[in-house]
């Protein structure tokens, strides 16, 4: 498979690592010193690519998108911070009529801790409300406070600033 990496930064190089070890060739890889207002995304650059994946900073993603999907180039878009416009970004990609695939949350890791402490909550009963978490001193302090009787526990959800300031602590 021929790839266009767009966003070589930490990422990008882990991609292009791994696309090697699997036999995939790297035919493009755009940063902000080749692509920084998007000159690097030419018909010229993107023939013969048959996907582009796009690990660059979310003022850039829906632009990267824009114009590689009107190039006909499918993409993987492994940056966070633009899904706001995921409409608008439906609506180019079926107009170009290419494929994209998405994820907020694109490590593992990541989705695994959001579901343990899910899990955990619902276990313990603590809703995000209860949890009073205090900085002093350069150190992080956490209790649970005693429950709401009018608080329901058949729905416990959190965030991903809840989830990573229990991570934090």
């Amino acid at each position: 498979m021929k790839i266009a990496i767009v966003g070589y930064g930490k990422m990008g190089r882990i991609i292009e690592r791994i696309a090697l070890e699997r036999g995939h060739e790297i035919t493009l890889k755009l940063d902000e010193f080749n692509n920084s207002n998007f000159e690097g995304i030419t018909a010229e650059n993107l023939a013969g690519v048959d996907a582009a994946i796009d690990f660059s900073i979310p003022a850039a993603a829906v632009q990267n998108i824009e114009r590689i999907s009107a190039l006909g180039v499918n993409l993987v878009v492994g940056t966070t911070g633009w899904l706001e416009q995921i409409e608008h970004v439906r609506t180019v990609v079926a107009t170009a009529g290419t494929g994209l695939v998405w994820s907020p949350k694109y490590s593992v890791g990541v989705n695994a801790f959001f579901r343990i402490v899910k899990e955990a909550a619902k276990l313990l009963r603590v809703s995000p409300r209860q949890i009073e978490r205090r900085e002093q001193n350069g150190y992080i302090e956490k209790r649970v406070l005693p429950r709401l009787p009018t608080e329901s526990t058949s729905r416990v959800e959190y965030s991903r600033a809840d989830c990573l300031a229990l991570k934090a602590g």
